[in-house]
């Protein structure tokens, strides 16, 4: 699997597509709304927020990868240019809440994959009596 981000005719194209610009578009008010309204971090959760509302709408959007990675790379220099020695003495204060917040995780990632496989292992398809694979295990159809 390759990992790069390769800058050919088809990445640039999907940075200029109908579905990426309307992700611009749902983007830019909201992060404009979320600052009016003094929310924190406000030109990232307001699009994020919106984003993902117009997604589970059925609005068809796109993400592409390089526009995606070039976010990340930019997200992460400014988040580390906020570690400094005040951060890293503050972080003895938080030893507490970060090992609760590790427990929690690891016990709700057991909840899920629980539920996951119990969901999957009653489930059965209708499909011309064929089986069907999910996750090496086969279901015969009804």
């Amino acid at each position: 699997m390759n990992t790069s981000l390769d800058l050919n005719k088809e990445a640039l194209k999907q940075l200029f597509s109908k579905k990426f610009l309307l992700v611009i578009l749902i983007s830019i008010p909201s992060a404009i709304i979320a600052d009016y309204f003094n929310i924190p971090l406000a030109w990232m959760l307001g699009p994020m927020l919106a984003v993902s509302v117009a997604a589970l709408s059925g609005i068809k959007i796109k993400m592409p990868k390089l526009a995606l990675s070039s976010i990340l790379i930019v997200l992460g220099l400014h988040i580390g240019n906020y570690i400094d020695q005040n951060l890293i003495n503050q972080m003895t204060e938080w030893v507490w809440t970060s090992i609760i917040m590790f427990i929690y995780i690891l016990i709700i990632k057991k909840i899920v994959i629980f539920s996951y496989e119990s969901f999957f292992s009653v489930i059965f398809f209708k499909v011309s009596d064929k089986r069907i694979f999910v996750n090496e295990k086969f279901f015969y159809s009804i």
